[in-house]
């Protein structure tokens, strides 16, 4: 049966870990930061429904957004695909893997066998398959995930397939062959420096210019004014806060409502363009992912002790943090909109 050889890369956070490992191996080098960056990865949203028991604070952009991001930023062509029907799904698998390249998986990570112990239900998980083996697929995924192993192709068939929140139908990509890669791969070095300041600028703009008050500077606004009252709102606190509390630290956004991650692409960025302002922000988003961290500790806090002044506490950093980030990313976008400007009057000037 197939399969890819390469050497697999498990990361902190499972989109960005997945368009690493498919990235590489076509030959283009790009750190998880970076991709996550490129990808204009870094958001916030304040999420609840009336099916919901409690609300979901996420620090990242929706799913499939960093691989269409990411395409759009270096030219680069995936393949999506979706299909209602398993067997199409596990043939799109297969069919690429006999080509020799690594497949992407979008599925709920609750049916991975790999996953033991901690298994719960969350439908936007991605991993890399790289070999079927009998009954067994094979698949790279997360440290978090334990960096993969296998799963049977019954389990990996009803993962994909599964239906919630965020959940697509059995998608898989992979990298396109054709003039965009290869010129991608020759480029690489050329094109990251161009392609680091517009992925900046663009993200940068979409956190500050939020389409609904419920995302970016706005939503941290929002979820300050509401966290002092989950104790009476949300039906089972002990049980509820802590798991808000850990999806907002530990599940898969490698610390800091991936603000840490965000940090080391500009730290990243600054080496690759030489911009020493980029220096400073980068630490400034060390210390704000150091109070995000610090807001999840206190929510779970909160949540074990019934303390309220723990909900005050966090209330008060979130504000300081929509406030901090609003400043950061205000200096980033005019930052990274002059250096466009200026690499393209420079290009003007040599033509």
């Amino acid at each position: 049966m197939p399969e890819v050889k390469f050497k697999p890369f498990s990361g902190e956070h499972c989109e960005s870990t997945m368009l690493v490992n498919l990235l590489r191996q076509q030959g283009i080098e790009l750190s998880e930061e970076m991709v996550f960056g490129l990808g204009m990865g870094l958001s916030y949203i304040h999420w609840q429904s009336s099916a919901m028991p409690y609300p979901f604070i996420g620090g990242r952009v929706k799913p499939d957004l960093l691989a269409e991001n990411l395409s759009a930023v270096l030219g680069l062509e995936f393949d999506v695909r979706e299909t209602g029907s398993a067997a199409r799904a596990q043939d799109n698998a297969l069919e690429a893997l006999e080509q020799g390249k690594l497949v992407g998986l979008k599925l709920d990570h609750y049916y991975l066998e790999y996953f033991g112990e901690k298994r719960v239900h969350f439908h936007a998980h991605y991993a890399t398959l790289y070999k079927v083996d009998g009954e067994n697929a094979w698949l790279v995924d997360t440290k978090d995930g334990g960096g993969g192993g296998h799963t049977s192709l019954d389990s990996l068939s009803e993962a994909r397939s599964a239906k919630g929140p965020m959940s697509s139908k059995s998608l898989s990509l992979t990298v396109k062959d054709g003039p965009a890669l290869e010129a991608l791969r020759a480029q690489l070095a050329d094109k990251l420096p161009t392609a680091f300041f517009v992925a900046l600028a663009a993200n940068a703009h979409t956190y500050l210019n939020p389409p609904i008050k419920n995302m970016g500077y706005k939503g941290v606004l929002k979820s300050s004014g509401s966290v002092t009252g989950w104790l009476d709102e949300i039906a089972d606190p002990a049980e509820s806060l802590p798991i808000i509390a850990m999806l907002m630290e530990k599940a898969g956004t490698g610390g800091g409502m991936f603000r840490k991650i965000y940090g080391r692409f500009l730290q990243q960025g600054q080496k690759l363009t030489g911009v020493a302002a980029l220096g400073a922000a980068a630490k400034e988003f060390e210390a704000i992912a150091a109070e995000w961290t610090t807001v999840a500790e206190l929510i779970d806090r909160a949540g074990a002790r019934g303390s309220q002044d723990a909900l005050a506490e966090a209330s008060r950093l979130m504000a300081e943090i929509s406030e901090r980030e609003h400043a950061q990313f205000t200096a980033l976008e005019a930052l990274a909109r002059e250096a466009i400007e200026q690499a393209a009057s420079t290009a003007g000037a040599q033509a």
